[in-house]
């Protein structure tokens, strides 16, 4: 999964990898989500993920904090830049290299898809808790009633497709190398990185943002803020593991030198 490449060439790539990022950021904030103001649905994160894998920690967290840094001046959404989400970012892009290397360690994450297929219908439980347990989204009324089952529709169909996806890659894998199966790792790669930096992570640097610098926005209700995140959780989560898991089979048809 780790390519050994000269220095100029891994500069080159966190170029153009920067420069997609910022792209597809702009992409997904020109988006108008006017329902879910802060809810964003963007590759960015897959790439930053992937970026780490491909390029290592430095290079990934170099990525993820540029690919948020400069789309915020670009799109200014008012009040000062909250450096805490590039740090965020910044986790996103630094962490998955270390988290890869340590989940290879063990063989739950290389060959319990079962695992995998339990922590999809506790994602998918947790939006029906969104859409229909929590108060905190009932100031948007009626919509709810119209979005809701639309979005556990999608979400169950991606849900599905993602575990076919995955079992049928793993197969794959485990035919040509029984004692090696990234697949199954890289899934659970990116989900911590949507639940815990996505979800959670996103959440803290906008409650530190509005409790510290933030001259616009309301702390208190900050509980939707997370909600709306958790909404989208599903979703951008089987985005981020689709193309991460994309990218990395192009980069498979490359000549690199696979460290092992």
């Amino acid at each position: 999964m780790f390519y050994k490449m000269s220095p100029v060439r891994k500069i080159c790539f966190t170029a153009i990898f920067t420069a997609l990022g910022v792209i597809f950021t702009c992409l997904a904030k020109a988006v108008p989500m006017n329902v879910f103001p802060f809810l964003r649905f963007s590759p960015t994160p897959a790439l930053v993920v992937f970026s780490s894998l491909f390029l290592g920690p430095l290079s990934g967290g170099f990525i993820g904090v540029f690919t948020d840094l400069i789309p915020a001046f670009i799109f200014p959404s008012g009040g000062d830049y909250n450096f805490y989400l590039s740090f965020i970012y910044f986790l996103l892009g630094f962490s998955p290299y270390f988290l890869y290397r340590g989940m290879k360690r063990f063989s739950f994450f290389k060959n319990q898809i079962w695992g995998f297929l339990f922590i999809l219908i506790v994602l998918f439980a947790v939006q029906i808790g969104v859409f229909y347990g929590a108060n905190a989204l009932s100031p948007l009324g009626d919509m709810m009633s119209i979005l809701a089952p639309i979005g556990l529709v999608i979400t169950f169909i991606f849900d599905c497709g993602a575990f076919l996806f995955v079992y049928k890659k793993a197969q794959v894998k485990n035919e040509i190398h029984k004692n090696d199966n990234p697949i199954l790792v890289i899934a659970w790669v990116s989900i911590i990185s949507q639940v815990v930096l996505m979800d959670i992570g996103k959440s803290l640097a906008f409650f530190a943002y509005y409790s510290t610098i933030g001259n616009n926005g309301n702390p208190v209700l900050f509980s939707t803020y997370y909600l709306m995140q958790l909404i989208g959780s599903p979703i951008n989560f089987l985005l981020m593991m689709f193309l991460t898991i994309l990218f990395i089979n192009v980069v498979d048809n490359m000549f690199f030198k696979k460290e092992i």
